[in-house]
């Protein structure tokens, strides 16, 4: 199968066996998948929260949207795992600030060689609300 054939088959299921779970490997590969994903600067605002816990899954059940946006969707209990994209809302000159201080130090260069790649992120940001 192709890429393009590989994206045309995505499916949303409507339904899970809870009896079957992915296995530790699966859910490596989905982290590991999801831990390279790009995003605007490298930034990366977001994370994936991988949730397992049967009982933790069964209190989001009331909460969540199921067809025609009525609460209840059971799918989040019973699937392996449920995946929670939580994404950063308070994006900041300081976020940019610690962002580039990490890039330098995990690069290993003077952190006055990204100021311009810096101040092209502070005006991205400050655009945003």
């Amino acid at each position: 199968m192709n890429y393009i054939d590989a994206l045309n088959w995505r499916y949303a299921c409507k339904a899970f066996d809870p009896t079957k779970k992915l296995n530790n490997k699966q859910i490596n590969t989905l982290k590991e998948g999801l831990n390279l994903t790009a995003s605007s600067y490298g930034l990366q605002p977001y994370q994936f929260l991988f949730i397992e816990n049967k009982e933790k899954r069964e209190a989001l059940v009331p909460q969540s949207f199921g067809q025609k946006q009525v609460f209840g969707q059971k799918q989040v209990a019973d699937a392996s795992h449920l995946i929670v994209l939580a994404v950063r809302t308070d994006i900041d000159v300081a976020f940019v600030d610690a962002y580039i201080n990490n890039t330098a130090k995990t690069c290993s260069i003077p952190v006055e060689m990204l100021e311009d790649f810096k101040h092209m992120m502070y005006a991205g940001v400050a655009q945003k609300d």
